[in-house]
């Protein structure tokens, strides 16, 4: 791939895209690789340039603003990645939020935050990245971010589930969609990790162990983890025959009962 490989981060100040950014740079087949990161927080979009120009100081990087409810700033995001790279040739949302509370006690105001969070940017993500890639030979990579939440019934987790579950669908229906335009859509299910969002429950040495208990391999797993999945759904020479897929990363957590 002389022309050079376009990846999409949104969500790129996360800690799975910090797990993520080594991987795709090992990746020789994919150089000269190129980012557009996106997220809500200018300063920790410098930090994130910052991290990847110490792993390789030659990738060129370009950054936006956009939060996750703001579908125009996402679009324009998608635009300046085409204007500035020529293609988006693979993209991923790696914004996620946590909210442990049942039904009842959820707002309907936490409630839209959550969808928000979750569904919309990922639509948003979608809509905009697959009408440059339908244009593409070759076509691209949508890679969603799920739950294993989505997969099983866990008390408290209402909200976080109906929109967890709803990616899971968009995935499914997104890789028929657009199968036929050589435009590959698979998710990520990860289960409790270690990371930054989840720190009020493994810092918990009481809930961390309560946890660790729920998952069948008797451990939490980590954003290498996670991220080891989504740089195989990005990459067209791993998973170029792959698409629909909702792969599971989880110890477990959403489909075996822990003995």
């Amino acid at each position: 791939m002389s022309r050079g490989f376009s990846v999409f981060v949104l969500g790129a100040s996360s800690c799975t895209a910090k797990s993520l950014y080594p991987l795709l740079l090992k990746k020789s087949h994919l150089h000269p690789l190129t980012l557009s990161l996106v997220a809500r927080d200018a300063k920790e979009l410098e930090n994130a340039e910052l991290f990847i120009r110490q792993l390789d100081p030659s990738v060129r990087v370009i950054k936006s603003v956009a939060a996750a409810n703001e579908d125009g700033a996402i679009g324009e995001a998608v635009q300046r990645t085409v204007t500035e790279f020529g293609s988006v040739d693979a993209s991923v949302n790696l914004i996620g939020s946590i909210l442990l509370k049942p039904a009842h006690l959820t707002s309907i105001e936490d409630f839209r935050t959550v969808w928000e969070t979750n569904v919309q940017s990922s639509f948003s993500m979608l809509r905009h990245v697959t009408k440059h890639m339908m244009r593409q030979p070759q076509g691209g990579s949508v890679v969603l971010m799920s739950s294993a939440v989505s997969r099983h019934g866990f008390a408290n987790h209402e909200a976080v589930s109906a929109a967890k579950g709803a990616i899971n669908s968009l995935t499914l229906s997104a890789a028929s969609s657009y199968a036929k335009h050589k435009i590959r859509v698979n998710a990520v299910l990860p289960g409790l990790t270690f990371a930054k969002m989840s720190e009020r429950l493994t810092s918990n040495s009481q809930a961390l162990q309560a946890s660790i208990a729920m998952h069948a391999l008797g451990k939490i797993g980590t954003t290498e983890d996670v991220a080891r999945s989504v740089s195989f759904f990005l990459d067209p020479v791993e998973s170029g025959h792959v698409t629909g897929q909702l792969l599971a990363v989880d110890g477990g957590l959403g489909s075996v009962k822990a003995s």
